[in-house]
């Protein structure tokens, strides 16, 4: 039987990387798809999950809406009378480092890469715990672990998210809520090449790849594998935790 069998499972940041991924692997394991992003789908993985999903629905909002997000999960309650999963794999880079960040730089990245998850964590716990069952993965990141000074409000989203998910485990835990994180390393997608490319240091590529414990980095679906182990019932004694998907890069 597959593991997510009728489960529905609603997926933020899901038209593209990891969100995409996420989505593809849930689809494959027999999930209700709910697939939330601004931005309309733009990668194969989209579309293999749209085509195989037990049902598919591109929901387009902003997580920054708090309306947005909340309306979209009470969707999926009133369509199938419950939500089963949510994945909060939503996230932005940022740019420049240190004293190079102004305040507003500061407030986009908090803002998307954390307040979102909060405000998402925060509606569809209050539904999962009403109907006593539920599990909530979040999207964080090894940087959000290890210190960096290459992108600091990343990195302190990222840790802020790592934190919240232990005080989410912990408050939840006694309703059969789980809430858990997900802290990928170096994962190419399309936002990596962009970043890489954009960095303007020649070889930058083949110097990450250097410095890579399994000289390689690591692969959506790899990091989407994690997050289908934690959603689904094989993690049912499993909460508060951040898996580490970084092929030894933090250690």
């Amino acid at each position: 039987m597959k593991r997510l069998a009728k489960k529905v499972a609603l997926i933020t940041g899901a038209s593209s990387g990891i969100g995409a991924a996420i989505a593809r692997r849930f689809a494959e394991e027999g999930a209700i798809i709910y697939a939330y992003d601004i931005n309309e789908p733009a990668c194969q993985d989209w579309q293999v999950a749209a085509n195989m999903a037990e049902e598919f629905r591109f929901v387009q909002g902003d997580v920054r809406v708090e309306c947005s997000i909340s309306q979209a999960l009470n969707d999926a309650v009133e369509d199938h009378g419950t939500l089963d999963i949510v994945v909060n794999a939503v996230g932005v880079t940022g740019s420049a480092a240190g004293s190079q960040l102004d305040v507003a730089e500061w407030d986009r990245v908090l803002n998307l890469n954390l307040r979102s998850v909060i405000v998402s964590c925060y509606h569809a716990l209050n539904i999962m715990a009403e109907q006593g069952s539920g599990s909530v993965v979040n999207v964080a990141s090894f940087d959000g672990i290890v210190n960096s000074k290459v992108v600091p409000a990343y990195n302190t989203a990222k840790g802020g998210i790592i934190a919240a998910t232990k005080y989410l485990a912990q408050d939840y835990a006694h309703k059969g809520v789980r809430v858990n994180s997900i802290c990928p390393g170096i994962i190419e997608t399309s936002t990596f090449d962009k970043a890489v490319t954009g960095a303007g240091e020649v070889n930058l590529r083949d110097k990450l790849v250097e410095a890579q414990q399994m000289g390689r980095f690591g692969q959506p679906v790899e990091v989407a594998n994690a997050a289908l182990f934690l959603a689904s019932d094989e993690a049912s004694y499993i909460t508060g935790h951040s898996l580490v998907v970084d092929g030894g890069l933090s250690t």
